[in-house]
């Protein structure tokens, strides 16, 4: 379901849906948004069917300079096949991310961005993920643009074998030019 309002949108949807994996060893998931959440049950090199039932709801406000969008998803894979035949457990992950888009002027854009996802996998382990985006950029005329950004990920096991216990903190500087 789908409500369109003068400054945004309200997006609510459920489905059920008979899905195989391949085995893509650069799987690295989604971009961070609230439309296209990361897929922390996909890992490199895995190859398995499953039925996905996925519940997903978004909320968007646009306003002359700022844009606000917020979204939420939680999703239970049943069914899971490896390609040869074996059962596996069920998976499941939740989610809720928020992204703020400003545009203090023609030439300028600053994005903050972030998402807490849970998630249970095939064995019974549960771990927790944050991220967190924070960029500028500027524009110098038509072709030539800067950028700042910071990027932050944490990954919070609950127990050892759900994997490693991390957090990275990345900045990044990079000039871009269109031709």
């Amino acid at each position: 379901m789908n409500w369109s309002f003068r400054r945004g949108g309200l997006e609510f949807s459920y489905a059920e849906t008979p899905t195989t994996t391949g085995l893509n060893n650069y799987n690295q998931g989604n971009l961070i948004n609230p439309e296209e959440p990361n897929d922390y049950l996909a890992f490199p090199g895995s190859s398995e069917r499953y039925i996905s039932k996925r519940g997903q709801a978004g909320l968007s406000l646009e306003f002359r300079q700022t844009t606000l969008r917020l979204g939420a998803y939680d999703e239970l894979r049943t069914g899971r096949y490896t390609s040869d035949g074996t059962p596996l457990n069920d998976e499941s992950q939740a989610g809720v991310s928020i992204l703020i888009d400003w545009s203090p002027g023609p030439r300028t854009e600053v994005i903050a961005a972030g998402s807490v996802s849970s998630v249970k996998n095939e064995a019974g382990d549960e771990a927790d993920y944050i991220t967190g985006r924070l960029s500028a950029s500027y524009r110098l005329g038509n072709a030539v643009a800067l950028s700042l950004a910071y990027f932050y990920d944490e990954q919070d096991p609950k127990a050892r074998s759900a994997g490693p216990n991390y957090v990275s903190n990345v900045i990044v500087f990079y000039v871009s030019y269109s031709f």
